[in-house]
């Protein structure tokens, strides 16, 4: 948790120093909705798939129960993100693709890096998590880079 809180800073930190160019704040959401997309994602993977046998996630039992926090703080922070980003007009808050676009490219990079690492390593463990959470944001910040 200290570790997320110190890298929003950064990310924010980040924003503030290039807004003596070209500050903005649908840039700077977009930038925690990759942050959050990638760690709920590590989240979901940890708690809901199985663990290696030498892994400290055996001994955990994780059930949906477990995930919905997760979930609910990134269906959140992307509506939030969103609204920022496209105004209050619901069309363009449901197609928003200054959001939707990195937060898909972060949502499809983790399930597949997840899912190459279980399959190697034979289940899920810590190494795999910061794994899928570093390609996760490199994919979601390619996207939003090659969008701006």
């Amino acid at each position: 948790a200290c570790i997320g809180a110190l890298l929003a800073l950064m990310i924010f930190a980040a924003c503030f120093i290039q807004a003596a160019s070209a500050f903005s704040l649908a840039k700077c959401c977009v930038l925690v909705v990759i942050f959050t997309a990638s760690r709920t994602m590590s989240a979901l993977q940890v708690l809901l798939c199985r663990p290696m046998s030498v892994s400290q996630y055996s001994a955990m039992k994780g059930s949906l129960k477990d995930v919905i926090p997760s979930m609910v703080i990134f269906v959140l922070v992307t509506a939030a993100a969103e609204y920022v980003a496209a105004g209050p007009s619901l069309m363009t808050f449901v197609f928003e693709p200054m959001t939707n676009i990195p937060a898909l490219a972060v949502l499809v990079a983790a399930f597949l890096a997840g899912a190459g690492g279980r399959k190697a390593l034979g289940g899920m463990n810590g190494d795999i998590a910061g794994f899928l959470v570093t390609l996760s944001e490199l994919a979601g910040m390619t996207a939003f880079a090659l969008m701006i």
